[in-house]
This record gives structure tokens, C-alpha cells and sequence, in this order.
């Protein structure tokens, strides 16, 4: 069983909103999108890359999302091949987490699933991160906060 009290597995919102793209694997990677892996990192930086055999999913702040140039806009041919949804918020796990742990995801998306809460769950070497819409947010907080779990800074 989690012990929900420790310090690893706290919780806490990044302070800024994101934005899950879906690009296909049928075009070249635009070189805005490789841009991003060399930002300078910042406390609250969170950009995901996952990239397969049929497409190539981001995660990355709504701003830096609006901010990339025009082959991912409205007005490209490629835009008819490009989904995005989006704003984000989201919930870090303290970190890091020994991989061998088991659970933690479950314990964390079981209360936001009887809330009606939708997810989209990320993962690193180091912990886990899961995104609810942000209209959303302060409902998978509450019940969070009903289920044990804790919120740090």
C-alpha cells in the first residue's frame, strides 16, 4: 500500500498551462519543433517529445505552442494533419520515484476517474506527471486532497 504522506509522492500543479500536439509521422519534423529541446531549462519546464511509429505527440506550454511559426498554424496545408487539444494543467509527483514502485499512477487517476476527470498521463525516469484540462483543475484537486494524497510546493 502507498503511503500518500510521503514526501516523494507529493503533488503540485505547474504554474503554467499546456498543450498536447499530434503531429504526423508522414512530414518532416519542422525545425520549430526541434528548437524546443534546446531551451534553457527553468523550474517549471515541461515539454514531452514522444515520438512512434505513426506519430509524433507533444506536451509544451500553451505559449510556446501559439508562439511556433507557420508551418503548425491554421493557414498551413499542414494543419489539416496536425490535432491539438489544450489548456493543460499539470500535476507533478514530487519526485524521484524508484522505478520498482508500483501503484502510484493507479492511486493517482482512480479518484479523478470517479470525479469524471479526464487524464493524459506522462511519465519520466524520475516521476509522473498527469495533465487535466485546466477547467478541471480545481475539481482533481478536491479530489485528490479527499483521496490522501498531499500538496507541497
Amino acid at each position: 500500500m502507498l503511503d500518500l504522506t510521503e514526501p516523494t509522492l507529493a503533488l503540485s500543479f505547474l504554474p503554467t498551462p499546456h498543450t498536447v500536439l499530434r503531429l504526423p509521422r508522414s512530414i518532416p519534423l519542422p525545425p520549430s519543433i526541434l528548437s524546443l529541446l534546446s531551451l534553457p531549462p527553468t523550474p517549471s519546464t515541461f515539454i514531452s517529445f514522444t515520438l512512434t511509429s505513426s506519430e509524433i505527440s507533444l506536451i509544451l506550454p500553451t505559449a510556446l505552442f501559439h508562439s511556433l511559426p507557420t508551418p503548425l498554424t491554421a493557414s498551413s496545408p499542414l494543419a489539416s494533419e496536425t490535432q491539438s487539444e489544450g489548456p493543460w494543467s499539470i500535476l507533478k509527483v514530487k519526485g524521484p520515484m524508484q522505478l520498482h514502485l508500483t501503484g502510484i499512477l493507479h492511486a493517482l487517476v482512480g479518484p479523478l476517474k470517479e470525479e469524471g476527470v479526464a487524464i493524459f498521463a506522462s511519465s519520466t525516469y524520475d516521476t509522473d506527471y498527469v495533465l487535466v484540462h485546466e477547467v478541471d483543475r480545481d475539481k482533481a484537486e478536491q479530489a485528490l486532497r479527499k483521496a490522501g494524497w498531499v500538496f507541497g510546493a
